[in-house]
């Protein structure tokens, strides 16, 4: 399903046919991924019946990580299922394809996911935003959207996304050999436990 949901000027991003798989990392289990990959076209479906192409340029994100606020990790976008920030448990990074994360499950929440992580039923990343510069382009009946810069609110684990571009992987993402993990086109998670 896709979805455009506007909340405040908030938008949801949700990603398809990630993966996650289970690893420990020195007595740690550690949720890690890439959460939004960089310049891959998605289809976008409004609430109002809208479509559009739209993409996330590189360094889209550069201001609002250097701005420091904090970012969310939840399961669902709900904010009673909580799983960390990044002022405590959650960790953001860039490559050249994507901006990365790593969550330690250390409460009761992130913990328990790991089972649904195991099962494949949170295999998928969402995330929201708002953005703050962004050009549209008409080529072919169709508006193509690139976002310039956007302020992240937070990045979800879900099972049923919007971006349908991504594969499926497994291993730590943040493993520069992992060539299962390293699909540029697409979201993928790995739990180390």
């Amino acid at each position: 399903m896709n979805q455009y949901e506007s909340v405040t000027s908030r938008a949801y991003r949700n990603l398809y046919n990630s993966s996650l798989s289970i690893r420990n990392a020195s007595g740690e289990n550690v949720i890690s991924g890439l959460a939004i990959p960089y310049n891959v076209w998605t289809r976008i479906n409004t609430v109002k019946g809208e479509t559009f192409m739209e993409r996330i340029q590189r360094g889209a994100l550069k201001e609002t990580l250097l701005a420091d606020h904090k970012i969310e990790c939840l399961v669902r976008h709900q904010a009673e299922h909580h799983l960390g920030d990044t002022r405590s448990n959650l960790k953001l990074f860039h490559r050249e394809d994507g901006l990365y994360f790593e969550l330690v499950a250390d409460n009761d929440r992130a913990l328990h996911l790991i089972d649904g992580v195991r099962t494949g039923f949170f295999n998928k990343c969402s995330f929201s935003f708002s953005k703050q510069d962004w050009v549209d382009e008409q080529l072919g009946g169709m508006t193509w959207r690139t976002i310039k810069s956007m302020e992240l609110y937070e990045i979800s684990l879900v099972d049923s996304p919007a971006y349908k571009s991504t594969k499926a992987g497994t291993g730590d993402a943040s493993a520069n050999d992992n060539t299962t993990m390293r699909n540029i086109e697409g979201i993928k998670f790995a739990v180390r436990r």
